[in-house]
């Protein structure tokens, strides 16, 4: 074991994960277009939750986690193509802004199974306790 491993330029970077979302976007071929996701890091995530803090009226004032609006926006802070800043497309869908965006263009279902990728991409799927007693017994 070596703290080495732990070095920044030493770790694995995440690779952008290219997935269908809908059946309704079609490319030239008449393929699903594939949308295009990275994961974001821990300090971006930290400020999207920041922002999505809201004062609970049932429990006097504390602040709580509005999980919907949370969802969106890191979805929408993982999406790297389509551009969801883009103008043209913002405006073809009359939204203004990446998660008005998202819900323009989206069914209820294309958009659950866009989350689902979006955790599975930030590493919310992982189960890394399971994994390292294969290694282990794999050893």
């Amino acid at each position: 074991m070596s703290l080495n491993s732990f070095l920044r330029q030493n770790a694995v970077k995440p690779e952008p994960v290219k997935a269908a979302i809908s059946g309704r976007f079609l490319d030239e071929n008449g393929n699903p277009e594939l949308w295009e996701l990275r994961p974001i890091d821990e300090a971006r995530n930290l400020r999207i939750k920041d922002s999505c803090m809201r004062r609970s009226s049932k429990k006097r004032g504390i602040p709580e986690l509005d999980t919907s609006l949370y969802t969106l926006r890191m979805t929408a802070a993982s999406v790297v193509y389509p551009d969801l800043k883009d103008a043209g497309l913002q405006a073809s869908y009359g939204a203004v802004g990446e998660e008005e965006l998202l819900k323009a263009m989206l069914l209820p279902g294309e958009i659950a199974n866009l989350y689902l990728k979006v955790q599975e991409v930030n590493g919310f799927d992982r189960d890394l306790t399971e994994e390292a007693k294969e290694e282990v017994k794999n050893s």
